[in-house]
């Protein structure tokens, strides 16, 4: 019986159709899942670019947030185990998300020309912002595995200093700048559609209430007032994450010749006297 369940459930994921001939809920429910992954895992981002841009307001604003993150007001200094646990649950999202997304991802250089070659033909914005999305995940697929590599082998690496000798002393300020904008570009752009599919912010409710027909105008209107919104959030968190590196970059220039030394506030305070 376990095995007629599990035979049937993989019949149904590879041609999307019961034994039955009836259509699959599965590719319906594994496209909730991929919808629910991105989701969390933009809330995640977004919070993740704030907390980083703490350093543009000092030393302290960044030592601080590292110190809570590490619950330091839980345990004595603070550990790298929360960080660690935090790292490995956002590695699994990310697994998941990425492995639901390659199954709509063209399987061979013909099937991506022959997409690109409609998009062009079509003119379709949200045909081109597909194939952004596929480029930049492509991107994020290395670039995020070295990223959560370094945080997971070092959380205790994280600090005004720390992070600072990372960007500037072993030279990670172009690798964050590539990372930041795949990242950015595939996370907004990826919500937008979504919010699209999903009818999200009213979107779904473009149909007129007296004649009962859909209403061109409202879903055309509500539709700009969203690539509004999500292009207003990439180029806002496009700022904040610049500049951030920037930030970041030039206190490693001025911090060069004390490499490997972790920023204490009081220690820094004498020095400034």
């Amino acid at each position: 019986m376990a095995n007629d369940v599990k035979n049937s459930d993989l019949i149904e994921l590879i041609t999307k159709t019961t034994p039955q001939r009836k259509k699959s809920r599965w590719p319906a429910k594994l496209d909730d899942l991929q919808s629910l992954t991105g989701l969390i895992l933009v809330i995640f981002l977004m919070f993740h670019l704030i907390f980083d841009s703490l350093i543009i307001f000092g030393n302290d604003a960044m030592y601080k947030i590292t110190k809570l993150m590490e619950l330091d007001f839980i345990i004595e200094g603070g550990s790298g185990v929360p960080v660690t646990i935090m790292g490995v649950t956002v590695l699994v999202i990310i697994a998941i998300h990425a492995a639901l997304g390659i199954r709509k991802m063209p399987t061979s250089y013909r099937k991506y020309k022959a997409i690109n070659t409609l998009s062009k033909t079509m003119n379709h914005l949200d045909s081109r912002l597909w194939i952004l999305q596929v480029i930049t995940g492509f991107v994020l697929f290395f670039t995020v595995t070295v990223h959560t590599y370094m945080m997971l082998s070092n959380p205790t690496d994280i600090g005004p200093y720390a992070s600072a000798d990372r960007f500037f002393s072993e030279n990670m300020w172009i690798f964050y700048i590539v990372l930041l904008v795949a990242v950015v570009l595939h996370a907004f752009i990826g919500l937008y559609r979504v919010s699209i599919k999903r009818g999200w912010f009213g979107l779904s409710n473009t149909t007129n209430s007296k004649t009962r027909t859909f209403d061109k105008k409202v879903s055309v209107a509500k539709r700009n007032n969203l690539k509004k919104i999500r292009n207003y959030l990439i180029a806002f968190y496009l700022i904040i994450g610049l500049v951030s590196i920037a930030v970041y970059t030039y206190k490693g220039y001025e911090h060069r010749d004390n490499v490997g030394e972790r920023y204490n506030p009081s220690s820094a305070h004498l020095k400034n006297i």
